[in-house]
This record gives C-alpha cells, sequence and structure tokens, in this order.
C-alpha cells in the first residue's frame, strides 16, 4: 500500500502484532490500572500496538477498552503514555529590569508544524519530578538550576487532587507537571541563548528562541505552555507565589 505525497509515492506498512507481555510489564499500564475509579469497572483490554524509543524504554502503548460506568459502556480508547515535565522560565535581566523567556523550537511532527513550547521532558522511572525538571533544562538550554528553585505551579494550584494537568484526556493518560523557575541573568548572557541549539541528541533539532516574557502567550500555541504561564499569573496574582 501507498499514498501520494507532495508528488511522490510513500510506503504504507501495518505495525506486526504487538507484544503483550512487554506492554504489561510496563509501568505505563500498571499507573494507568492503578489511577483508575473506583467506580469505573473495567471489562476487557486490548493492546493494540507498543512502541519503543532507540534506548528500548517502552514509550507508548495504545489499548482499547471494554470499560462501564454504573453499568453502561463507556469510550475506551487509551494511548498510554505517563507523565511530563513543563518548564517555564522567568529570566531577569540584571542591567534593565526587563523580563525574558526561553522557548524551545522544534518540529512536531503529528501536528504537521515546528512549534516554539517551553522546555519540556517525559518523566522518568524515579519518581523525582525535580530532577527531570532540571535535566531537561540542562539538556535543552545548557542552564543549570537547583531543585529548591524551582516552583511547582501544578502542586501551589492544585495540591495533591491531581498529579498534573491533562492534556487531552479524552485519548491520553499523560499528565505535565509544570514548573516556574525564576532566575535574573547579565543582559549578554540572555541574549547568547537566542538561537542557540539544544537537546541532548541530534535527532531533536532544539533551538532556543528568547522572547520577552510578557509576550510568550503570543508566540505559542502549545497546551503545557499557556497553561504553566496562566498558572504563574494566577498564582502570582494571589500572592502564592
Amino acid at each position: 500500500m501507498s499514498l501520494q505525497f507532495r508528488g511522490n509515492t510513500i510506503p504504507v506498512t501495518a505495525a506486526t502484532t504487538p507484544d503483550i507481555e512487554v506492554a504489561l510489564m510496563t509501568d505505563l499500564v500498571k499507573n494507568w490500572t492503578n489511577s483508575l475509579d473506583p467506580s469505573l469497572d473495567l471489562k476487557k483490554v486490548e493492546v493494540q500496538s507498543v512502541d519503543k524509543f532507540g534506548n528500548g524504554r517502552v514509550g507508548f502503548v495504545k489499548i482499547s477498552t471494554h470499560t462501564e460506568r454504573n453499568g453502561i459502556k463507556i469510550p475506551g480508547i487509551c494511548m498510554l503514555r505517563g507523565g511530563a515535565v513543563g518548564m517555564l522560565l522567568e529570566i531577569t535581566d540584571e542591567q534593565t529590569g526587563e523580563k525574558y523567556s526561553v522557548l524551545t523550537s522544534q518540529p512536531r511532527v503529528p501536528t504537521g508544524k515546528i512549534l516554539l513550547e517551553i522546555p519540556a521532558g517525559m518523566i522518568d522511572g524515579s519518581g523525582n519530578l525535580k530532577g527531570v525538571a532540571i535535566k531537561e533544562l540542562e539538556e535543552e538550554c545548557n542552564l543549570v538550576a537547583k531543585e529548591s528553585d524551582l516552583i511547582d505551579l501544578t502542586q501551589k494550584a492544585y495540591g495533591d487532587s491531581f498529579p498534573g494537568v491533562y492534556t487531552s484526556p479524552g485519548l491520553l493518560d499523560e499528565f505535565l507537571r509544570l514548573f516556574l523557575w525564576r532566575t535574573t541573568m547579565p543582559h549578554e548572557k540572555i541574549l547568547a541563548l537566542n538561537e542557540k541549539l539544544g537537546g541532548e541528541d541530534a535527532h531533536e533539532q532544539i533551538v532556543l528562541k528568547i522572547v520577552k516574557y510578557s509576550d510568550v502567550w503570543k508566540y505559542t500555541a502549545d497546551t503545557k505552555s499557556l497553561t504553566a504561564l496562566h498558572l504563574a499569573q494566577v498564582l502570582s496574582a494571589n500572592g502564592q507565589i
């Protein structure tokens, strides 16, 4: 099978049968089943696909479930990918007092676009959310922060009611733990970040962009970025951060 794309014939193939045993051994499936509300009655699970990263770690598990609530079947297709962290940067210029932020520009194939976003990364198995956030800051932006300097916006907003902000709850189990990092830098160091290449791996194709903090919303249509900005503004206005 094939499809036409910009005058070229692109081959289309179907994935092989997913490795159900591998899927069931992942934290993705275990954490999802443990998170199900008591009112949700899981009757059946069909594993449809299992995707691994280059290092062999399972990154995504797609399942179709028969789930009921009050005896009535409800939509149950799920893409399990677990949690992630996002970091909103508020950098104050030591010379001028102007506030800036850092966005990452990178290709996002599902949208078909090159998008600007706050630095972000998937949560690993350590459970150290701030540690993951700091690691991503260093990898994507070459910036070093201390755990004590990160403000957990989602914890401030919701306490323990939610693990984070859900991005697309009709399909994904994914939640985002959003952090704010406030710091000061010399003017020259801020400027040096602009157009700098970031990311641990070349395939990520990350380029940094410096924007005024007050203009972040103008540059991004990314959910995590806008949510982090909104939470920071509301919590700041309420005197919570």
